[in-house]
């Protein structure tokens, strides 16, 4: 067997390499080290009057799972369906003012409404080089 990080040729049935000593069984998939991660189920386990929903699982309370889609997951920790209309968006800058009982101020812009215009080629009569 070809050692995948020096290019050493080892006997077949080797476990480690002669040359650097990796061992196969870290780096072999397949293999005893990554069973236990190859054999994690990602579908979504959410079951509606018997009917699983199946789609692939992305949020787990731990690393082992169960993993379940993002419309499961939420509605698993009690949240609604729908938080509210699309139009009701509120900014973190918003809510901070709601939150201080403040009058909303918008942001400042500076000088935004001041850029200089793009130079041309030639107009480097400005310009020292060190």
């Amino acid at each position: 067997m070809k050692c995948p990080k020096c290019d050493w040729k080892n006997l077949d049935k080797a476990t480690e390499c002669t040359s650097c000593g990796v061992q196969f069984a870290d780096i072999r998939p397949g293999s005893a080290a990554n069973t236990k991660y190859d054999k994690i189920q990602r579908t979504c386990p959410w079951n509606d009057h018997g009917q699983i929903c199946g789609l692939i699982g992305s949020l787990a309370d731990s690393y082992l799972g169960p993993w379940y889609c993002s419309t499961h997951y939420w509605q698993l920790k009690g949240w609604p369906l729908k938080a509210g209309p699309a139009t009701s968006h509120v900014s973190y800058r918003e809510r901070w003012y709601a939150e201080h009982n403040l009058p909303y101020q918008p942001p400042k812009s500076g000088n935004l409404n001041k850029l200089t215009p793009a130079r041309e080629p030639g107009d480097d009569e400005d310009y020292v080089q060190a």
